[in-house]
């Protein structure tokens, strides 16, 4: 029973922290000055700059998850600082003048505050027509960088002039999709997929939405394993490996593929590996590695990887780090680690489960029943 409520607590694993030196950035959710349903490419807009600078050697920039907590949020720059462990915060107004369904001007104000004073370090206005979109989102990041005396090298000038495709009907498909697979649910999931689908369809040379359909597939398919699912998320991941082998999100995805579909953990890790050799700070690779890690039972690594996305999201629902700790029976650090999830998250139950464990494993029945009967208190029954 015990290593049963380990498996079931496995299956909602992460992992977490953070390599190297760099600045220490977070991404804040973007203001929506346009009308209520452009919500999603407000935050398309924010999450393209994000993943650029993710991607940009010299900066460690908070994953989504942690950053989207903070969304019309009261807290001072301080206090966001604090907590997220960051040197400074981006944020940002939006607005989409629209022009017919895809088209129209874009204007963004970024805002970059020092975290520790409060203090504008840099601000200014762009408006470009949506054409443009993409020029204005890596001007932003090249801003951003110069601001913090940042060298861009070879590979972060090239990131700055990646653009994911021409076709904006493609784009806002792909942006529309995001929105709809970040709800976690089954519905979501499905929703996000058809919208994948369709920017692949109406691009057929886009390859982040290649990228993000395999990974789409090869998630519905550890849960609903079947055969289209398995075709559909190799086929999208050579397809992007074709178009992009360079990038980061093509190894995430032939990564996932490895290890959700094929069940080959260190088939993951290679591709994996090299994923986290050109973008050495990219959360989802570091989540990937470290799910491949335990998978293979490479505990210290499952445990150095964990801490390093707890760094880069340290606001994470993730029960990766603390499983990994538990299953190396280090039960004081696998308490530390569930104790400060649940400090974020008090109603999340696998949390709960997995602190009874650690009390099961170390022989404290009566800990371990207090546990529960806690949970049951903060939390709604599984129906």
């Amino acid at each position: 029973a015990l290593w049963g409520v380990v498996a079931m607590s496995l299956a909602t694993a992460g992992g977490a922290g953070s390599a190297g030196g760099g600045v220490r950035l977070a991404v804040l959710p973007f203001a929506n000055r346009g009308a209520a349903d452009d919500g999603y490419f407000v935050d398309g807009v924010a999450d393209q700059i994000r993943g650029t600078l993710s991607n940009i050697e010299g900066f460690q920039v908070i994953a989504r998850s942690s950053s989207d907590q903070y969304r019309e949020t009261t807290k001072t720059p301080a206090e966001i600082g604090r907590e997220l462990n960051v040197e400074y915060l981006l944020s940002a107004t939006v607005s989409w003048i629209r022009s017919g369904e895809t088209g129209g001007r874009v204007q963004v104000v970024p805002e970059l505050i020092d975290a520790r004073t409060g203090a504008v370090k840099w601000q200014q206005p762009f408006d470009a027509d949506l054409t443009d979109v993409f020029q204005v989102q890596a001007d932003v990041a090249r801003r951003v960088a110069t601001a913090l005396n940042i060298q861009l090298g070879a590979g972060g000038q090239q990131e700055l002039t990646r653009r994911p495709t021409e076709n904006l009907a493609a784009w806002d498909s792909y942006l529309k999709a995001k929105a709809a697979g970040g709800s976690g649910s089954g519905a979501g999931l499905v929703a996000e997929r058809e919208l994948l689908e369709r920017a692949v369809a109406l691009d057929s040379g886009f390859a982040l939405a290649l990228a993000d359909l395999s990974r789409s597939y090869s998630t519905q398919y550890f849960t609903t394993p079947t055969p289209a699912m398995a075709d559909g998320a190799r086929r999208a991941a050579e397809r992007s490996e074709a178009l992009a082998p360079e990038s980061p999100e093509t190894f995430l995805a032939l990564g996932s593929y490895h290890l959700n579909v094929l069940m080959d953990a260190e088939g993951a890790m290679t591709y994996l590996a090299e994923g986290l050799r050109r973008s050495p700070n990219h959360v989802g690779i570091l989540n990937a590695e470290a799910n491949a890690s335990r998978s293979a039972g490479r505990w210290e690594e499952a445990v150095s990887l964990g801490r390093r996305v707890v760094s880069l999201d340290p606001k994470s629902r993730s029960t990766g780090l603390a499983i990994a700790l538990i299953l190396m029976r280090r039960y004081p650090e696998a308490l530390e680690e569930v104790d400060r999830v649940l400090v974020q998250h008090p109603t999340l139950i696998p949390m709960w489960q997995s602190k009874a464990v650690i009390y099961l494993a170390q022989g404290d029945l009566d800990r371990a029943r207090e546990v529960l009967a806690e949970a049951t208190r903060v939390t709604e029954p599984i129906t």
